[in-house]
């Protein structure tokens, strides 16, 4: 009887310590995709997205140091999203952000979008939050960006990919297929570029000679001069 009471007291003890630790919830890490992009990443909610794929075995190791950071971010960053976006699935991101390699770690806040530079253990990523080092971070900007003109046509086309897909499932990789929109792009403004009728330099000039020969006579008339001889 002792025993049991001992044993009850223990376990009470400890139920008691549990309940006075801090417990902190986590947060939700969204599956971003295609759809839900734009709605969702707007410029006055700051995001910290990660690009993987199932098959990649850096970004399975990735999902634990996610994860604690997801327990850990209310305490230094609250207004910081995560989310995450698989290439497989969303071929109109990982076109639109060119992506050639896996995780790829992006800060998006206020329209401007940077890659995250540091090391991916989550204490790490903390530290850079705590300390606002994303703003020291290289902003991506230009045409080329995800938010330029080369980065919309590029999503436009991973949109069409998933289209496709859906009806007929081809399993092409995205980078195969930036690839191919590469070279077709780059064709079209080698094409348009050299479709530009020239202007008629040498035309002009030798219409201007020619002009110039008719207007001047070619050569002038001798003059000849009369002697006259006295008489006396």
């Amino acid at each position: 009887m002792a025993l049991k009471f001992r044993v009850f007291v223990f376990f009470a003890a400890v139920a008691l310590l549990l309940s006075t630790l801090p417990y902190t919830q986590a947060r939700d890490i969204v599956e971003i995709t295609d759809a839900n992009f734009d709605e969702l990443v707007t410029p006055d909610s700051p995001w910290l997205i990660d690009f993987y794929a199932d098959w990649c075995g850096v970004c399975r190791r990735f999902e634990g140091e996610l994860y604690q950071l997801s327990h850990q971010i209310d305490a230094v960053s609250p207004n910081v999203n995560i989310g995450k976006v698989n290439v497989d699935e969303n071929p109109g991101l990982s076109l639109k952000f060119f992506i050639s390699r896996l995780p790829s770690i992006y800060f998006i806040y206020q329209g401007e979008i940077r890659t995250w530079n540091t090391s991916l253990e989550h204490e790490a990523i903390l530290s850079a939050l705590s300390k606002d080092e994303w703003k020291n971070m290289e902003v991506w900007s230009g045409m080329f960006s995800p938010f330029g003109i080369f980065g919309k046509m590029f999503g436009f086309f991973g949109y069409i990919q998933s289209m496709i897909n859906t009806v007929i499932p081809t399993g092409i990789p995205s980078l195969v297929i930036i690839l191919v929109i590469s070279a077709i792009t780059g064709l079209l403004v080698f094409r348009v570029y050299k479709s530009e009728p020239n202007k008629p330099v040498a035309a002009t000039k030798s219409n201007r000679s020619v002009s110039s020969s008719e207007s001047t006579p070619s050569s002038s008339p001798k003059v000849t001069r009369r002697r006259s001889r006295k008489i006396d």
